[in-house]
């Protein structure tokens, strides 16, 4: 089972923008990581992304690029500071595969967690993607990371 972790694109300074949308940078990074994980065949089932607006916006433009068939929903739990324990046990339950666009360091705590890696470690640059595949042999395990800078 394989589940991807999207951190937003790059956001608006809240002097700016006060819901902190995507910059024009943050547009083109989400549009080349959507781009990317077509190109790799990410599947996922859904995208569910949280609830703040960068969020929302990085979601739409992958679903624009991947159109899961299971569609695309704001979901609670995936703010910056919210608790991975739910997560841990959803995940480890899933059956099928999902998409969730987020932020840190929610996203690193958990995919750390899931892993056993060093949070630190999973670290995410805006709009990058990692997947991790759960199997029933070896639990869950870092398959990739990718950037939308990477060629």
């Amino acid at each position: 089972m394989l589940f991807y972790f999207v951190r937003h694109g790059e956001a608006n300074l809240i002097e700016e923008d006060s819901e902190r949308g995507l910059s024009a940078k943050g547009i083109k990074e989400a549009e080349l990581i959507g781009a990317r994980l077509k190109a790799m065949k990410a599947r996922p089932l859904r995208i569910l992304h949280s609830s703040k607006k960068r969020a929302i916006q990085t979601a739409q433009i992958i679903y624009k690029h991947l159109t899961p068939p299971g569609g695309i929903y704001e979901t609670p739990g995936l703010n910056p500071n919210d608790d991975i324990e739910k997560w841990v046990a959803r995940l480890a339950e899933e059956t099928t595969s999902l998409m969730l666009v987020g932020h840190l360091p929610f996203l690193a705590v958990l995919a750390a967690e899931l892993t056993g890696e060093n949070p630190d470690d999973m670290a995410f640059e805006t709009a990058t993607a990692l997947c991790i595949d759960r199997t029933d042999q070896e639990g869950f395990k870092k398959k990739w990371k990718i950037t939308p800078r990477e060629g």
